[in-house]
C-alpha cells in the first residue's frame, strides 16, 4: 500500500492519508457521493453499468462500495476485472467463472 502520509504530515496539511495503487474501503473511501448514487439506482432499476476510465482512478473501490450497499436479496452484482482478458474467449470463460454460483 502507498501513501503520502509522510509528506502529508511533514507539511502539516491534513492528518488523514490518501491511499492509492489499490482498492480501498471505509475510511479510506471518500467522495463519490454523486456516483455512488447513480450506480446504485441504475443497479435498483435493472440498467447495466460499466465504468471506463483511465487505472488508478477509483472505479474497483467505487463499485464495492456500491455493492456493498445494496441490500435488496433479489439484486444481483456480477463483479469482474477484465484487465487480464485478451481476447473474447478469456472474457467469455470469466463471465461463466463469475456468474455461476
Amino acid at each position: 500500500m502507498r501513501t503520502f502520509a509522510s509528506e502529508i504530515k511533514t507539511k502539516g496539511i491534513m492528518e488523514k492519508t490518501f491511499v492509492y495503487g489499490m482498492s480501498v474501503e471505509g475510511n479510506n473511501f471518500t467522495d463519490r457521493i454523486e456516483e455512488n448514487k447513480r450506480i446504485k439506482a441504475d443497479f435498483e432499476h435493472d440498467i447495466n453499468v460499466i465504468l471506463i476510465s483511465p487505472r488508478r482512478m477509483g472505479k474497483t473501490s467505487l463499485f464495492k462500495k456500491v455493492i456493498s450497499e445494496i441490500d435488496n436479496p433479489m439484486i444481483k452484482v456480477v463483479y469482474m476485472d477484465i484487465y487480464d482478458c485478451r481476447n473474447e474467449y478469456d472474457f467469455a470463460a470469466l463471465i461463466t467463472e463469475q456468474s455461476t454460483p
